[in-house]
């Protein structure tokens, strides 16, 4: 597959996207490698680093292709611990701009795909958001010393500056796009001024010299709410609001998964510009489905579509912050029966196995995917059911491509 062809795509980045958010779902890592597969198909095996642990990460190869996706921060002290790799003046002396988290991250990442046995890889993609925005230039830089002549891509999504003109000098624009939300902060950081807020004067100037040092690598592009897309260093919209020190990557951090810097929100800005903008050879966003009157011209179709997108995104924003009520017969729920435990679907037995640990985990996820669909702005019932019936005729067929296949023989 030829990523090359592929990383100023648009699509290709909402996916990317796509894959990053579904490593924080109920199914995580195996969600992932079903959606990259879709999006780029192969028989990927993957290595991930699991939740809790910092740098969180996961690693897919199949054939030539390798692709990264290293993952937002999650909890305070990981924010806490790039903040000092930005401030710790001793570290790496007075003149230094690179980040010895992100080199330290880098070097971890490829040691444990080292000793996992990853074959090297022919073509590198690599996606981050946020830390991991930021961390991709560094493994980027790794990988292209191990291997000279290394194809790479970078698709990154609000990162915070990486360090200062040598990693700007080793990125490209043709193979790397940025994104940053116009009002997401965080490419800003470290700011200039929270280094005037340190105690003492020889490390505030030394912090202020090395703030003033650092930049983004270029290939930024910057997205506002409607899916407007414009080049640029920075975001247009920093406020003053999230210069102040440590403040700032704990504000970060607290926005990771709700706000501009949610990786959710780069998806649906991204997702909004892809809608728009069809390409002639994809006709799925021209039908009826949309409400899209038929021979009209282009002004006003793309007007008809922004409308009906809109419409949906005002529906979901309004069932999301409803309360949720799903009537209790209709839920998964386990029972024990006699040594094995039985899993119930309102009410149908769909599945038993002999430990309660498993059924319980069924039903949780099953509660949790009944409750993400009714909270949705619009659901197709007929194509979900449809879809969901021919999932499940693959996944049992012993000669596919699901491994293990789905068992539905009831033992005698």
């Amino acid at each position: 597959m030829d990523i090359f062809a592929n990383v100023d795509s648009v699509a290709l980045s909402a996916r990317a996207a796509a894959w990053m958010e579904s490593l924080d779902g109920p199914i995580g890592h195996d969600t992932t490698l079903t959606l990259l597969s879709a999006d780029m198909p192969g028989a990927y095996r993957y290595l991930a680093q699991p939740k809790g642990t910092f740098p969180r990460w996961f690693a897919a190869q199949s054939g030539t292709l390798t692709v990264f996706l290293l993952h937002c921060t999650e909890n305070i002290q990981m924010a806490e611990r790039l903040w000092d790799g930005y401030s710790d003046v001793n570290f790496r002396g007075i003149y230094s701009t690179s980040n010895p988290v992100f080199q330290g991250n880098a070097d971890a990442i490829l040691a444990r795909i080292d000793a996992n046995g990853f074959a090297a890889p022919q073509q590198a993609l690599i996606v981050g958001h946020s830390w991991g925005g930021a961390a991709c230039f560094y493994l980027e830089k790794l990988l292209r010393a191990r291997q000279p002549g290394l194809p790479t891509r970078i698709i990154a999504f609000g990162g915070p500056k990486p360090g200062g003109i040598d990693i700007d000098r080793d990125s490209s624009p043709d193979t790397t796009v940025r994104w940053m939300n116009v009002n997401d902060p965080v490419p800003g950081l470290p700011y200039p001024a929270s280094a005037l807020l340190n105690w003492t004067s020889i490390k505030r100037n030394i912090l202020l010299a090395r703030f003033n040092r650092m930049t983004q690598p270029r290939g930024g592009r910057n997205i506002d709410d409607l899916g407007n897309i414009t080049p640029g260093v920075q975001p247009p919209q920093l406020t003053n609001q999230q210069i102040l020190d440590f403040g700032a990557w704990v504000w970060a951090y607290s926005q990771s998964r709700v706000g501009p810097h949610s990786i959710a929100e780069y998806r649906r800005r991204l997702e909004l510009y892809v809608f728009n903008h069809p390409t002639p050879a994809d006709d799925s966003v021209a039908g009826g489905d949309w409400g899209v009157e038929e021979n009209v011209p282009l002004l006003e179709a793309q007007r008809q579509q922004a409308a009906a997108v809109q419409n949906v995104f005002n529906r979901e924003v309004g069932r999301a912050e409803a309360d949720i009520r799903i009537p209790g017969p209709t839920l998964f729920t386990a029972h024990k029966n006699g040594r094995v435990w039985s899993v119930r679907f309102g009410g149908q037995l769909i599945a038993y196995g002999p430990t309660k640990r498993r059924a319980r985990s069924m039903v949780r996820f099953g509660n949790e995917f009944l409750h993400r669909v009714q909270a949705q702005g619009v659901v197709d019932t007929a194509g979900l059911a449809a879809q969901f019936g021919a999932y499940l005729e693959a996944a049992e067929d012993p000669n596919g491509l699901f491994v293990p296949p789905i068992n539905a023989l009831v033992p005698r």
